[in-house]
């Protein structure tokens, strides 16, 4: 006996940001293979095929906005895949914080208007979240401010963190990144669903992408390691197949 195909994108029309690639890219593919219209936002070109493609870099709060202007209405489905690895020498940790957490939240707050009833939001956090039970009394107010300069000091005072911020630490300052889109995101999606939106996070684990030599770096591991327990590394197209689901 057939199973039938309950995933179906056509006519839908979805909004991908960090397209590029990785996750993002793997779930431009999956939905052109269901035949759905795809926008595709990244700072980068996005070589799968879209319908609209815009410009835009998450760590500016002026370029979200002008990227968002660009979305049309009747949204079916949002997927945020886009984020960056730890802070180094050359990228600081508020550049992180933002392209990571302030980033998502500022865009899902303009796109809400434009997404139609019964539409779905995923996000995509990171195992690296996984301790957010522990945290999400502590960042109540951060997730809440709607500012970035705001959030920023905040972010930076949060009792416990401060040795991240002080100490170069890049792997902390990713993990709380993290945290902190799993808290608001979790917090958000009790809000969208009065408005008939649901809410997906998902925290994937070690996964073939650009930025697994730096999250290898990060961790302490030999560079070309596969993260443990599973001692194994994930396609990019497979980790974004539970967003169909």
């Amino acid at each position: 006996m057939a199973i039938a195909n309950k995933v179906d994108y056509r006519g839908k029309r979805c909004v991908v940001v960090g397209g590029a690639s990785g996750m993002g890219e793997g779930v431009i593919q999956l939905l052109n293979e269901q035949g759905a219209e795809v926008i595709g936002l990244d700072l980068n070109p996005i070589r799968e095929p879209v319908n609209q493609f815009i410009p835009v870099n998450l760590g500016e709060r002026e370029s979200i906005d002008a990227a968002v202007a660009k979305i049309p209405d009747g949204i079916d489905a949002y997927f945020h895949v886009a984020g960056m690895a730890g802070s180094n020498d050359q990228i600081p940790w508020e550049l992180v914080m933002k392209v990571n957490f302030l980033a998502p939240r500022t865009m899902l707050d303009k796109m809400v208007p434009k997404m139609k009833e019964n539409s779905a939001i995923l996000i995509v956090a990171s195992i690296a979240s996984w301790d957010w039970p522990f945290k999400a009394q502590s960042v109540k107010d951060i997730i809440r401010d709607p500012g970035w300069d705001g959030a920023l000091e905040k972010i930076r005072k949060v009792d416990g963190q401060e040795e991240f911020f002080s100490s170069g630490d890049s792997n902390g300052v990713y993990m709380f990144s993290k945290v902190l889109v799993a808290c608001w995101g979790i917090d958000k999606a009790w809000e969208l669903a009065e408005k008939h939106i649901r809410l997906n996070l998902t925290g994937p684990g070690a996964t073939r992408t650009g930025l697994h030599s730096e999250f290898v770096k990060m961790v302490g591991l030999p560079p070309g390691s596969a993260h443990p327990p599973l001692d194994r590394n994930r396609s990019p197209r497979i980790r974004p197949a539970p967003c169909f689901c």
